[in-house]
């Protein structure tokens, strides 16, 4: 009888200490609904057509041990889908990378992105970065000059 109270009592306190030890653990936050956060995007807000342009993407996963995988960034005239190399690697979670694009056109456009985790799940898309590119004002009068010194013949005075 003594021994069956012995152990009765030794499991009793295995059980205690191993809840005791759960409740006191500091687990690692796992997001509800699994997705990455929205890239944020840092950068220039305006600048001029034909010019390289540097933004700073951060992306980053509530779920601390996923990587990411794949990030896509639309600004406004293109669609950029990149992956962070080939054989199987991944990004950490969270990085910072850079990304450079230039626009051909004037006009004004809008920069968002999304990221994808390691396990295939897709952040919302970004709020958006307003960028604008305005037109090129040119002076009429170096315009027509310049036509005019492309035909010297046109107004010749002898």
């Amino acid at each position: 009888m003594k021994n069956k109270l012995a152990l009765l009592f030794i499991c009793a306190m295995l059980l205690f200490s191993s809840i005791t030890i759960l409740a006191n653990a500091n687990p690692m936050k796992i997001s509800d609904d699994n997705n990455p956060n929205p890239p944020e995007i840092i950068g220039p807000a305006s600048g001029k057509i034909n010019t390289l342009y540097t933004y700073n993407i951060t992306m980053s996963d509530p779920d601390v041990y996923d990587g990411l995988l794949r990030l896509e960034v639309n600004f406004g005239d293109e669609l950029v889908s990149m992956i962070p190399g080939c054989c199987g690697k991944v990004w950490e979670n969270p990085t910072t990378i850079n990304i450079t694009h230039k626009w051909k056109t004037a006009g004004n456009y809008n920069i968002t992105g999304r990221v994808m985790d390691t396990n295939g799940n897709w952040s919302e898309w970004s709020k958006s970065l307003p960028v604008i590119m305005p037109t090129v004002k040119t002076n009429f009068f170096q315009f027509l000059k310049t036509c005019l010194g492309l035909l010297p013949n046109l107004y010749n005075i002898n």
